[in-house]
């Protein structure tokens, strides 16, 4: 068993290895030469969040940012 600290290092994990991982389907699709199949048991989804420093949390250009992530990203979670 391995764990990452970031799922953008499966790529270079499971180049050239008989590892498996899960991950969302989204990511995985994007990941050239290797095979997708469902897992064999249900896994509970991602938890995505946003972070930022308080030194920016009333910055209008950083709030603006923040509110077009958040359209971004909840209509996707719908999938």
């Amino acid at each position: 068993m391995v764990s990452v600290n970031h799922i953008s290092l499966l790529p270079q994990l499971l180049q050239g290895s008989d590892l498996v991982a899960v991950l969302p389907e989204r990511l995985a699709k994007t990941l050239p030469n290797v095979y997708l199949q469902p897992p064999p048991i249900e896994v509970e989804g991602f938890t995505m969040m946003m972070a930022w420093h308080e030194r920016t949390e009333q910055d209008t250009a950083h709030r603006w940012l923040r509110e077009v992530l958040q359209g971004v990203v909840k209509p996707k979670q719908a999938l």
